[in-house]
């Protein structure tokens, strides 16, 4: 029996190889700092242009205040840091918890990707991932039908079907007065999907806030850029889902946009020849199947999170009314022989949604079969 596992966690195994580039007749000045923060490596790069407005203050002083900026919502959105606002919303079905305004945000955002995916989106799979052994630090199995089920207990979502949306049944509510009243027993919340996004999005602000409207921020799986680096559009390196070191090829940004990145290479195991993942079906408790990447690009970071995982589950058919509903365009990638998962072995297909056109080069990887 054959087993590997690997979490990817720094800027290239998270959302993709961040190849970003963009030519000009006359290159601004740059700088850049990478931190690690809410178990994952930041990165953010600000650009200087000639004759550009006076920022409030030093390179050096505004990485400083995202750093900061990192460890405090770490405090906020952590499922295993004792103390974060987070872990003190468990109980019991009908109590009423205090949460910060941050949570309560994230939370909005949560329940309405819940509704509008059918379930797919889903933030109580902390005890799921557990029972795969995708935790960090954990080590990789594979769980019993039994095990499966008391990780999913009293989940509308498991063994729903796809006609239905268990979303309806969530295990939450928001009051006035940043309250929420727990509508489940046992619910343990994970905010891995949604909460990098957020922070990413603050970070974006408070680097247009303090002069330096030129930058990247990037977050593991999670990019954004704002104004722009020279006269050409920026240019994004997107990560070869099998080959970790390489390039599956480009996409080209026609404005300042964020762009989301889910892959099953990000926190994984093989055996016997077969990827188990982490990103799951909240529907059957397992690794969705077929893709092995979904990039998504939508007006800001935490709508792109939030976007990627559901896109990556419900595929590109049945993911097209959220495109649709959220104005956001993607690019899907899967392995064209089965299952089977050794690296730089597999060819691969893609599916691009209505919108990318001329601006996604991808180096001999061809449209899936019947665009799926």
């Amino acid at each position: 029996m054959h087993s590997t596992f690997r979490a990817g966690i720094s800027g290239l195994a998270g959302l993709m190889a961040l190849a970003l580039a963009a030519g000009c007749a006359r290159h601004p000045s740059k700088a850049k700092r990478h931190w690690f923060g809410m178990d994952t490596e930041f990165t953010a790069t600000v650009y200087r242009h000639e004759g550009g407005r006076q920022a409030l203050i030093g390179e050096d002083s505004a990485f400083a205040l995202l750093e900061r900026e990192s460890a405090r919502l770490e405090g906020v959105f952590s499922d295993y840091l004792p103390g974060s606002s987070l872990r003190r919303l468990q109980g019991r079905a009908g109590d009423t918890l205090a949460a910060d305004p941050e949570i309560v945000e994230v939370f909005r955002a949560a329940l309405e990707m819940a509704e509008s995916s059918r379930g797919s989106f889903d933030i109580t799979l902390h005890d799921l991932k557990s029972a795969w052994g995708l935790a960090s630090g954990d080590s990789n199995r594979i769980p019993s039908d039994a095990e499966l089920a008391s990780a999913m207990r009293g989940n509308p979502a498991y063994g729903a079907s796809l006609d239905g949306n268990p979303a309806s049944r969530p295990p939450f509510a928001l009051l006035d007065g940043g309250r929420i009243v727990l509508l489940r027993d046992s619910a343990v919340f994970d905010l891995g999907g949604i909460a990098k996004g957020y922070a990413v999005d603050r970070m974006h602000a408070i680097l247009d806030s303090l002069g330096y409207p030129d930058h990247i921020v990037t977050a593991g799986g999670d990019l954004r850029v704002g104004g722009k680096k020279g006269r050409d559009p920026w240019s994004l390196g997107i990560r070869h889902p099998r080959m970790p070191d390489s390039l599956a090829g480009t996409l080209r940004l026609d404005s300042a946009i964020a762009v989301s990145t889910s892959g099953d290479y990000e926190r994984f195991f093989i055996r016997d020849g077969v990827r188990y993942h982490h990103i799951f079906d909240p529907r059957t408790g397992k690794p969705a199947r077929p893709y092995c990447s979904v990039t998504v690009l939508a007006a800001n970071s935490m709508l792109a999170d939030r976007l990627t995982k559901p896109l990556f589950i419900l595929g590109p058919e049945r993911g097209a009314y959220l495109l649709q509903r959220f104005g956001a365009r993607a690019v899907w990638m899967r392995e064209t022989g089965g299952d089977k998962a050794a690296e730089g072995t597999t060819p691969l297909c893609y599916v691009a949604s209505p919108g990318l056109e001329g601006n996604l080069k991808l180096n001999g990887i061809h449209p899936c079969p019947q665009g799926r």
